[in-house]
């Protein structure tokens, strides 16, 4: 079963595209943390470990970034990290 999750931040101004990641990677650190705890629940968080989960886009009116969120499971220790799937400027 999967959960795909997606969020859109856009902003403007010099350090947006910063910010909007920033918020990005909060907002989707919740909710892969929130997959892996119901299914730790049921003892199969294996699963998920370094699969892709959810998806942020943090844009303006120049530039574009896709990352891809994940976590790694070790033991009883998850850490979450986003790979980079399309970065575009103009």
């Amino acid at each position: 079963m999967y959960f795909p999750f997606l969020t859109c931040e856009v902003k403007c101004g010099a350090a947006a595209l910063d910010i909007a990641d920033r918020q990005n990677v909060h907002s989707m650190t919740i909710a892969v943390r929130s997959v892996v705890e119901l299914y730790r629940a049921i003892e199969r968080e294996k699963e998920f470990n370094r699969e892709i989960l959810a998806f942020s886009i943090s844009h303006d009116h120049r530039s574009v970034r896709i990352y891809g969120h994940y976590p790694v499971i070790d033991r009883d220790r998850v850490t979450f990290y986003r790979h980079p799937s399309m970065i575009s400027a103009s």
